[in-house]
């Protein structure tokens, strides 16, 4: 860990230090937006425009297809008053609740080979690209020649110096990678070996296979977060293709507030070990307003409360070793 670390923080020297204005964060198609949701655990999100998805791709047309599908097939069931679906929707809402909001944040990293990536060339124009391995790129229309000399523009990563230091945040990314792959790969071969055990519920006339369904939406849900563990691993390890940290001015002013409560003296030494809790219900609003991400409100308040219902039950500070995810 210790070595992987270091090598990243070579990597991002050349590219750290530098502030922004929300102006420019608002204009910037592909990034990385970090989210202290505890002073040990972040929230990483992968925001980027519609333009830089390779709609082109088989994959992602039939993958849209079936989640619209599956989207409105669990809005009529919401919808329901039948006392069967009622409940149904009840036991897997109970179900939903229980999962760690790690996944979400994994799961906004598409698979890198559906996605379409600004690079610049030697002449500094730019074009949209698609990476098909390191050092090597082509464009995205199939038509035009290789692009020579191409080298990708760093993804830049918006972060509060406020509520943590870059040392911490490189700390935080590199265990989120390695923990989320390792976490989600056993579970998704896990939903996989229990899913023909649902088999004999499935021959019985009238009867949903729920466990069924249940555990096919479960293996994607974690297909899904392992993929963008694997793409979080090749920004933040790829040589060609660097992180830039980029210190949010009015994002770090607004996190400013909570990220440095005061303490006795006594209590100081204390307090900087234990982990706290840095995001709150107040303060997700302000954040949401302030870097336009209300798609993440639902998620955010979900960690939230997972995340306090942790610390209270560890009676802050954590005491026993905590369940990564």
């Amino acid at each position: 860990m210790k070595t992987a670390v270091r090598s990243l923080s070579i990597s991002y020297k050349r590219l750290e230090g530098e502030r922004r204005r929300i102006q420019e964060y608002l204009l910037d198609p592909l990034k990385i937006v970090v989210i202290p949701v505890t002073t040990r655990k972040s929230f990483f999100y992968f925001k980027h425009t519609e333009d830089y998805l390779n709609t082109g791709n088989r994959f992602i047309r039939y993958e849209r297809k079936v989640a619209d599908k599956a989207s409105a097939t669990w809005r009529k069931m919401e919808e329901s008053r039948n006392m069967i679906t009622v409940r149904i929707v009840g036991w897997i809402n109970l179900l939903l609740a229980q999962i760690s909001w790690m996944e979400r944040s994994l799961a906004s990293f598409p698979s890198e080979s559906n996605l379409l990536k600004c690079a610049r060339s030697t002449t500094g124009s730019k074009k949209h690209v698609r990476i098909v391995s390191v050092g090597h790129a082509v464009e995205n229309t199939e038509r035009e020649k290789q692009l020579e000399n191409c080298t990708p523009s760093p993804v830049h990563v918006y972060y509060p110096s406020s509520a943590m230091s870059k040392d911490s945040l490189v700390i935080q990314l590199t265990q989120f990678w390695k923990e989320g792959q390792s976490y989600h790969l056993k579970y998704l071969f896990y939903c996989l070996l229990a899913l023909p055990l649902t088999i004999p519920i499935a021959l019985v006339p009238l009867l949903p296979n729920v466990p069924g369904f249940y555990l096919l939406y479960r293996a994607y849900c974690n297909y899904k977060a392992y993929v963008g563990a694997k793409h979080l691993e090749s920004l933040a390890t790829s040589n060609s293709r660097p992180l830039a940290f980029i210190d949010l001015k009015e994002y770090s002013d607004i996190m400013s507030a909570v990220a440095q409560p005061k303490h006795t003296k006594g209590k100081a030494a204390a307090a900087a070990a234990s982990e706290r809790m840095v995001l709150n219900e107040p303060l997700l609003h302000r954040v949401l307003d302030n870097l336009e991400l209300h798609e993440l409100r639902r998620d955010l308040a979900k960690a939230i409360a997972q995340e306090n219902r942790r610390l209270d039950a560890a009676g802050r500070p954590t005491k026993r070793k905590e369940k990564s995810l």
